[in-house]
């Protein structure tokens, strides 16, 4: 029963753009890598859309994290203030303590690259 819970909440999670930390290093790093993949797939999603649009990252040291995204606005500016309202409001629903910051503008990637690029194989 615990572990069906467990496996909602992080589907649930992983649906609604948030994601929750660990507590040991090796745990810290699946969940890390669990986050770039997921993010990964969310930047992929972004990139596909044309027009006006921003993408905005709340990324918490403790593993929690939040995004949000507009896209089809009458300028750059309404992007990003949209983009950063949705991360706004999950953030807060999901606790997650650091602030949204713009990840990407138009097709521009503003925040840390490093994120959305594969892991090399290991």
């Amino acid at each position: 029963m615990r572990l069906r819970v467990l496996a909602t909440v992080l589907l649930a999670s992983a649906l609604l753009g948030t994601g929750t930390g660990c507590g040991s290093s090796g745990q810290a790093r699946e969940a890390e890598r669990a986050f770039e993949q997921k993010f990964r797939m969310v930047f992929a999603q972004y990139r596909q859309y044309e027009a006006e649009k921003a993408l905005a990252l709340a990324n918490g040291e403790d593993g929690n994290w939040a995004y949000g995204f507009a896209r089809g606005q009458e300028s750059q500016m309404q992007a990003i203030n949209a983009a950063k309202e949705q991360c706004e409001r999950r953030r807060a629903r999901y606790d997650v303590q650091a602030q949204c910051q713009t990840y990407a503008v138009g097709s521009e990637i503003t925040g840390d690259s490093a994120l959305v690029q594969e892991p090399p194989e290991e």
